[in-house]
This record gives structure tokens, C-alpha cells and sequence, in this order.
């Protein structure tokens, strides 16, 4: 894997109720047979309750009940259940007292067929332990765009419950923190957990993000995250059975930070979209040990062949592997995220166990299925168009029960989800023709045919730049430079030449500039030069050159020609190291380090005490910062220095 590093986050649409249709002509059998898991119809034993038109300063009553998702957790103690009535509770939630052994605390709906969603950021911290959440909607978006639900506690478990956050980061993250906690013997069941992380992917954010120790992940549907469906980072003893994951950027990944001892078995893995189905990354830490691969169906279809081989297992190391099979399971529907097995699927024995159904189990013995997709979202057209920009709309579609959202795609891969009936797409190339497409979804989960792609270009490139020259003194030229154009263009790039030779180059919006550091030359004339281009190729001869003419060798401070830059995974007790960049000095050059924590601008740097060295390794106290390194280059004749770009957020 080296030549594909992976970066590791490490901490810090809209959510469906599933009722699946009734196949008359379809027998399903195996691992995936039986009916959607149903409600008996009697209210759970509730000891207090929350509803949104309720008041904090209630008893939290049935008939006045509590008005927030916290405020009803603060109420409850060991052995108790609170009961939140239908409707979307607002506002983050963080759990630091808990349960017992014999006597768990649960939240849960008043009843599964009108289920809560708690929307925020939901955090159980040290203290919070034996807590049960079933049959509620997770939906994590959150104003810091920061993973939920995080889970920093023990004996934490999930049922019948729905989890997303609308692509917009990590779901799960089951953290191992000297600050915020440890998760140990976390368990998510029979739950879906879907559409979470930024499209298009980063390869940073995952469904199940696991650190913590002896998780259960089973009978669970995990599907269409933009990274991994399953991170096992750290973890240790954990266990993923009997789920289906698919259509993520990529199954299951064993990870570094010493995950060992895991066992991945029994699961339908299927459709990654960006990689592998299984695969390992293990940076620059100890191997894992202990870890199988065993017994699971898989199958790959990525657009990139490469991912296909071996049902989309990569082979790579610190796992073993043992009677996997290769096989297309042949999903019910799985456009409308319906993945029972048919009678005579290869997998079956896989996935779920017999009976049980993922997500929010729903009373159908009262109710009719829904089985009827909404229209075909027409009209869609694009306004606001930019060189790297612009937004889509489109007619809504109708539904004989309501529409939940709409799946947009480009080029035929979805590239994110709306509540609306419009859709801001980013990061395009200026100039460039795409074609989008939009399909609606129900709360059944029954999807509409996808509109006929329309066609559409981006604002053409504008002029790349200008440039303009200055001399300073006798010792360096600069030739500093200002973009012309937007900042999206990113492959713009700007040369720099000395007596022929391309030097340096730039990419994206500046303001530039260049020195070159004229001590380091033989008497004579000198030409430097520049150039712009922004497509693949470069130009072969400086769009305007100047001369200067060196009488002897100048004695001078080094001077930066390259900046230095950031290597490894930048993350708390991981090791990250800094280049030296490229200097040029009439006498050898001697190096010192200083780190520093920065803001989320990647400005107001700090040192840090002791972080002197080429590597440095962030601790709990750098969390929420970004880092850079100051490089300091000295000679006989002084001394300068230059910056590292800030990494990620820590």
C-alpha cells in the first residue's frame, strides 16, 4: 500500500424509516428470510418523556413532557427508559453519567412507527456508560462538521436505529482519547448506517470509525459513506458479523495504531466505489496481529478494474484470509437500499442473521407497504455557473406518501443528497462540460427513475496572470507574480526559469513570488525567466526573461527556492515529519526545526515547547490545532527561514 497512502482521520438524504415492499413473486430465503421486525404495538415502559412541543421545566410527564433530547437524559438513572415522541429534536447531546451492569439506562421512541430523530452532535464521555439507544434516527450534522454519534464510554449500544449525517463527516467514531475517553464493548446492531462523509470522498470520512476496544458491529446495513464503511484503527477484539456493507467508498479496512485481534466475518461486502472492498494500510506503526478475514461473500464492481480482483480483497498484510467466496448476491433492490437476498442467492448464510431486518423496525401488520416510487424529478437545469462552480434545480417530484430527498449524480455516480430541490456543486474545472442527473427518493425508500442527464459547462477559463520582476540589492532577483483569475482554477501553474532551466513552479491561486539567490552563481550574465500554462503540457521556452550580470560570488544567507512540506498522518500520537525544502547558499547549510500549533485559518502560530526536531508526534494538548513546522536554514554568512503549509485539523 505504500504507493497509496491513506490518510487517517483520527477524532474530532435525510435519515428513512424502511418499509420494504411486499414481493409476492419473490421467495426470500437464508440469512436475509423472514418479515420486517415489528413493533408489538405496546409503548415501551416509559419513566419519563421529551417531545418538541414540550418544556424543559416540566416534570417530563406524558402529558408534560421534557422539551430536549438532554434534558431527558440528565433526568434518567440506572434502569430507566426515556421515551421521546415523533418529531426532530435539535441540538447537540453529551452523556457523562449512565447506568449499571444489571440496570442500563435507554432512550428510545414513544413508538417505532413515528419514530425521533435526534439531529446534532451526540457524545457519551467518560461516565457515560451502559446506555441503550433503539429505534430513533441519528442525524449527526452538526455546525462543526465533527462526528457523530462519538462514543467515549463503555458498554454503549445501538438497536434498530438509523444513522447519517447528510455527507458531512464521520459517523460513528468509537474514539481511544486520554481526554475525551475510551469506547470498550460498544455495540451497533440491526441498524443502517448510510450517506455519511463529504462527496466527493477524502478518505477521511467513514461510517464506523473504531479505536476502541471489544466492539460488536452486527446485522447492520452499512452502506454509501464516502470512505470506509468500517475503519478498524486501533481497535482491538472488535468483531463485524453478519452485515451488509456496501457501495461505500470502501468495505473494511484494518488500519494502524496497533488493531489487532479482529475478526471480519459472515458480512456481505459488496460495490465499493472509490477501492477496495477489504484492504490494510498500516503507516509507519507496528503490523496488526490477530486480525481474519473469513467467510464473507464478496463482490466488486469498480470502475477502476484494478479494485476488482479477488471479490475486491487486496491481499494486503497484517490480515489473514480464509473460505471467502466471490460471488454478485443479487440484492432484492438495491437501488432502493433493499438488500435481502432472493431464493438462490450465492450469499445466502451471509449478512444478517435469519428474521432480522435492518434499521427501525416498523408495524406493518396495520399498515400497508408502500411500493410506490415518486415521479421523475423533470426540469433540472443549472444557474450560477462559475469556472469552478454552479447549482442545480430541478421541478420536485410528487409521491403518494411524501418525497424525503433527492440523489444527485454526475456522470452517473451519485455526488450527494438534497432535502430541496436544488444542489450547489464545487470543485469543478473551468471550461470543462458535465452531465448531471437527479432521482427522488420516499421515506419507503422507494426511488423515482433518474431524469435524463443535462449537460452543462463551466465559465471558461479567464486569463491565467501577470507577472512583473524587481531586483532587490545585488544578491536576489524576484519575480513575483499575481493571479488573474478565479481561485478555482487549480491547475493553473506558474514557471520560473534560471539560464534555461525550470527551477520551481506554483499551482493554484497566490499571490506568488520567487527569489533566487543569485550568491550561488558564477560571474557572468545570468537569465531568469517565467511562464504560465493551465493544461497538461509546459511551456518549452519563458514567456519574458531578464538578465542579470554577477561580477564575483556574494556572501550570503541561505535563501528558500522550495518551500518544506508536511509527511506521515497528521493526527493525535501519530508521527508526522517535515522536509527541508530546497535552499540555495554560497557555503553549506546547516538546519533546526521549531513546531508550531496554528489556528483553523492555519494562522496565530504557537511553538511548541520542545518540538525541535525534523518529526514530532501531537499529543492531546494539540487537539482542535493545526501544525506547522519553521524550517531554519543557516551559513557562514546567517540565517532564514520558511514555513510548512498547515496539515489537517487535529
Amino acid at each position: 500500500m505504500a504507493a497509496e497512502a491513506i490518510s487517517m482521520t483520527n477524532f474530532f438524504t435525510p435519515p428513512k424509516v424502511f418499509v420494504l415492499p411486499c414481493l409476492a413473486a419473490l421467495v426470500l430465503v437464508g440469512a436475509l428470510t423472514g418479515p420486517i421486525a415489528k413493533s408489538s404495538g405496546a409503548s415501551p415502559p416509559c419513566t419519563y418523556y421529551a417531545a418538541t412541543n414540550g418544556s424543559d421545566a416540566n416534570p417530563g410527564s406524558a402529558t408534560a413532557p421534557f422539551s430536549t433530547v438532554q434534558r431527558l437524559a440528565n433526568a434518567l438513572t440506572p434502569g430507566q427508559t426515556g421515551c421521546l415522541s415523533s418529531g426532530t429534536f435539535a441540538g447537540d447531546v453529551s452523556l457523562s453519567h449512565g447506568g449499571q451492569s444489571a440496570a442500563p439506562i435507554t432512550i428510545t421512541s414513544t413508538g417505532p412507527s413515528t419514530p425521533a430523530t435526534i439531529k446534532g452532535r451526540f457524545l457519551t464521555l467518560p461516565g457515560g456508560d451502559w446506555w441503550t439507544f433503539a429505534q430513533l434516527r441519528f442525524d449527526g450534522t452538526n455546525s462543526t462538521n465533527l462526528p457523530s454519534p462519538t462514543i467515549g464510554s463503555d458498554h454503549v449500544t445501538f438497536s434498530h436505529d438509523d444513522i447519517t449525517d447528510n455527507h458531512t463527516a464521520i459517523c460513528f467514531d468509537l474514539i481511544n482519547s486520554s481526554q475525551w475517553g475510551t469506547a470498550h464493548y460498544t455495540t451497533i446492531d440491526s441498524s443502517r448506517i448510510h450517506d455519511c462523509g463529504r462527496l466527493p470522498a477524502t478518505n477521511n470520512d467513514h461510517g464506523i470509525y473504531v479505536s476502541g476496544y471489544s466492539t460488536t458491529i452486527t446485522n447492520n446495513y452499512i452502506y454509501d459513506n464516502a470512505d470506509r464503511g468500517v475503519q478498524l484503527r486501533g481497535s482491538q477484539n472488535g468483531a463485524v458479523n453478519h452485515n451488509v456493507i456496501d457501495g461505500n467508498g470502501s468495505g473494511v479496512i484494518f488500519g494502524d495504531l496497533a488493531a489487532n485481534n479482529n475478526d471480519v466475518s459472515r458480512n456481505i461486502i459488496t460495490n465499493s466505489v472509490v477501492r477496495w472492498n477489504v484492504e490494510s494500510w498500516w503507516g509507519t506503526g507496528a503490523v496488526g496481529v490477530g486480525n481474519v478475514l473469513h467467510d464473507n461473500c464478496t463482490f466488486s464492481s469498480n470502475a477502476n478494474t484494478s479494485y476488482n480482483a479477488n471479490g475486491g480483497i487486496s491481499g494486503g498484510n497484517g490480515y489473514t484470509t480464509a473460505s471467502n467466496i466471490t460471488a454478485n448476491p443479487g440484492y432484492v433492490n438495491r437501488a432502493a437500499k433493499d438488500f435481502r437476498l432472493p431464493s438462490g442467492s450465492p450469499c445466502v448464510g451471509y449478512g444478517p442473521a435469519a428474521g432480522i431486518q435492518p434499521g427501525i423496525a416498523v408495524d406493518t401488520s396495520t399498515a400497508p407497504s408502500d411500493t410506490t416510487p415518486p415521479t421523475t424529478p423533470s426540469g433540472l437545469n443549472a444557474t450560477n455557473l462559475a469556472t469552478s462552480s454552479l447549482t442545480l434545480n430541478w421541478v420536485a417530484a410528487t409521491d403518494n406518501v411524501g418525497i424525503s430527498g433527492y440523489e444527485i449524480q454526475r456522470a452517473g455516480v451519485k455526488i450527494g443528497s438534497s432535502a430541496t430541490t436544488s444542489f450547489g456543486v464545487a470543485g469543478l474545472t473551468c471550461g470543462t462540460a458535465y452531465a448531471f442527473a437527479v432521482a427522488a427518493l420516499d421515506a419507503a425508500g422507494n426511488r423515482s427513475t433518474t431524469s435524463a442527464p443535462v449537460t452543462v459547462s463551466t465559465s471558461p477559463c479567464s486569463t491565467v496572470g501577470t507577472f512583473s520582476t524587481s531586483l532587490t540589492g545585488l544578491s536576489t532577483l524576484t519575480l513575483p507574480f499575481v493571479w488573474r483569475f478565479d481561485p478555482g482554477v487549480a491547475t493553473a501553474k506558474g514557471y520560473f526559469w534560471v539560464d534555461g532551466v525550470n527551477v520551481a513552479s506554483v499551482t493554484g491561486p497566490g499571490p506568488y513570488s520567487y527569489s533566487f539567490n543569485a550568491g550561488s552563481l558564477t560571474p557572468g550574465v545570468h537569465t531568469f525567466g517565467h511562464a504560465w500554462d493551465t493544461t497538461a503540457g509546459i511551456h518549452q521556452t519563458p514567456a519574458s526573461t531578464y538578465s542579470l550580470t554577477v561580477s564575483a560570488p556574494l556572501a550570503v544567507a541561505p535563501v528558500n527556492t522550495v518551500a518544506p512540506a508536511l509527511s506521515g498522518t497528521a493526527a493525535l500520537r501519530s508521527w508526522v515529519s517535515t522536509s527541508n525544502g530546497l535552499w540555495t547558499s554560497s557555503s553549506p547549510i546547516t538546519f533546526t526545526y521549531q513546531w508550531l500549533r496554528c489556528d483553523a485559518s492555519g494562522g496565530n502560530c504557537a511553538a511548541i515547547a520542545g518540538a525541535v526536531y525534523s518529526r514530532y508526534r501531537p499529543d492531546a494538548t494539540s487537539k482542535g490545532y493545526r501544525l506547522r513546522a519553521q524550517v531554519t536554514a543557516q551559513n557562514a554568512n546567517g540565517s532564514s527561514s520558511a514555513l510548512t503549509p498547515a496539515s489537517n485539523t487535529l
